[in-house]
């Protein structure tokens, strides 16, 4: 089974503060545009990668297939590439960030090894989803990481 080395920290359990509460109530007249607003971004990254993907042989995974069931809230689009820092290090040339996961992987610290953990770790490029980025701007990306053979 597997074991943490140390307890979680106590801010893990913390309530949530009325000053957060307060925050949320301020911005949930808006809730219904902003969840749209995302979905639309996700739309046209998606559109964009698709194109760019289309007549690569062999073909490349559909980044929201497991979300057909719905509408999913994007805020970051999950891109399989081929290698993550190298699609970084080519995305940064080019004046982009992006990143990968934050979440560690604990069973590997933990000597257990599980595969899927590990390709989100190594294999998988978040592109962030902002109203101001245009079809354009994810052709950009998706071109450059296509050029460098990492979609």
């Amino acid at each position: 089974p597997l074991q943490l080395d140390s307890p979680l920290p106590r801010f893990y359990f913390e309530d949530i503060a009325r000053f957060q509460c307060e925050a949320i109530l301020r911005h949930m007249s808006r809730l219904d545009a902003t969840l749209e607003s995302r979905r639309a971004s996700a739309r046209q990254a998606l559109d964009s990668y698709h194109r760019m993907t289309a007549e690569r042989t062999p073909a490349r995974p559909d980044p929201v297939s497991p979300y057909r069931w719905g509408q999913p809230t994007f805020w970051q689009l999950l891109v399989p590439v081929n290698d993550l820092k190298a699609s970084r290090d080519q995305l940064f040339r080019a004046g982009i960030e992006t990143g990968g996961t934050n979440l560690r992987d604990l069973a590997a610290a933990s000597g257990v090894a599980l595969p899927n953990a590990r390709r989100l770790t190594e294999h998988h490029l978040f592109v962030p989803l902002h109203g101001h980025l245009q079809e354009r701007d994810y052709r950009k990306i998706f071109n450059i990481l296509g050029a460098a053979k990492q979609i």
